[in-house]
């Protein structure tokens, strides 16, 4: 039996991503488009064909098991409900906090319910590695300061709860997030005791719960990732989405016959650029909330689902997007509209990027299937 994984985007959140003009970034792999129509028709013949394959690939691994995931997600990588700022709130190339025992730690790898912290004492010069669990975080408080145009704005954070996931995610094999902690992140504005409004970082609106997870590595605003540092992600955001919905935890590795130990990292990756339609490498979304999506990859740890008008959307690396035969909406890749469709999204053959990892079936725009959700 085929997996049954529909993605809904989500609604709007509080987070927010920059439109700027692409730019391409020191070592990025140049990209062209053929010249000639016949080479670029070959080319696109030959992505889709292997996006088939790869679609052939997964099906038939497929094992006994149906997932239905139909709910109001982001188009952000956070989701949060916080103000916005440059860069985001809850995600940075270090994490300092204060644990509940007034214990300072610097927070440097999170792996679902194992969060590896560094402990230093600034008078002594003592420090040694503590692993500690969502429980342990409790209580804990930190600080964040955001700078714009002059003005400054700080805000205090706390761990006002944790707990293990109880969700199951959509790959067919080990499917649990029950090793992976949930927490309740609650910020405010003022430092006075007695005065204090916590609010809750995840918008609990809509049915949406004030719990999120924190991953290790980051998000600029273009869209490339930083394996170092930390991101909080709440159940809107792509971030946590492709961790908890997909099953794509980027500290895992996973067998696969005939593939040996796949990393979930990339696929993690890949999976927060597919599911924001990132076509244009920029870091902007190309999607609109509640569209639907079905994502799979090619090692068949999610499988295809056989949803009636949904076509051969995109292809995906960890780098962006491999190819794009048609956009979710016409009318949102204005940035990029040569690189879609009839002039596939090419990667030169020496970038070494010549397979997608993660596929997406959508509706082509202005179909039935489309004007129907």
């Amino acid at each position: 039996m085929k997996s049954n994984t529909l993605y809904t985007e989500p609604k709007a959140s509080g987070a927010f991503f920059h439109r700027h003009p692409r730019q391409r970034r020191p070592g990025q792999p140049t990209r062209h488009n053929a010249s000639s129509g016949w080479y670029m028709r070959l080319a696109c013949a030959v992505l889709a064909t292997l996006a088939t394959g790869a679609q052939a690939r997964a099906a038939e691994v497929a094992e006994e098991f149906v997932v239905e995931r139909r709910s109001p997600q982001g188009t952000t990588w956070q989701g949060t409900a916080l103000p916005d700022a440059e860069p985001r709130w809850l995600q940075g190339e270090s994490f300092f906090a204060t644990l509940e025992d007034g214990t300072a730690v610097e927070l440097v790898q999170f792996s679902g319910d194992v969060i590896e912290a560094i402990e230093r004492r600034r008078h002594t010069g003592y420090e040694a590695v503590r692993v500690v669990g969502p429980a342990d975080l409790v209580g804990m408080q930190w600080t964040e300061t955001r700078c714009s145009g002059g003005q400054c704005t700080k805000l205090w954070f706390r761990i006002a709860d944790a707990v293990l996931d109880r969700s199951t995610n959509a790959i067919h094999v080990g499917s649990s997030n029950s090793k992976l902690g949930l927490y309740r992140v609650e910020y405010t504005a003022s430092s006075t005791m007695g005065s204090q409004r916590w609010i809750p970082v995840c918008d609990p609106a809509d049915g949406n719960t004030t719990m999120g997870l924190f991953v290790t590595g980051r998000w600029d605003n273009d869209g490339t990732w930083h394996p170092s540092g930390y991101t909080f992600s709440c159940a809107r955001g792509v971030v946590s989405r492709c961790v908890r919905m997909w099953g794509y935890q980027p500290w895992q590795s996973v067998d696969v016959p005939g593939r040996g130990s796949v990393s979930l990292k990339p696929l993690h990756v890949a999976c927060t650029r597919a599911a924001r339609a990132e076509y244009c490498d920029n870091g902007v979304s190309y999607t609109r909330d509640s569209t639907s999506i079905d994502l799979f990859d090619v090692y068949g740890l999610n499988l295809p689902e056989t949803s009636q008008g949904f076509t051969m959307e995109s292809g995906w690396d960890e780098n962006g997007a491999i190819f794009v035969l048609h956009p979710r909406h016409s009318d949102l890749v204005a940035d990029c509209r040569d690189r879609i469709g009839s002039a596939c999204h090419w990667v030169a053959p020496s970038a070494g990027r010549q397979t997608a990892t993660i596929y997406v079936r959508s509706a082509p725009p202005d179909s039935e299937s489309r004007q129907r959700r």
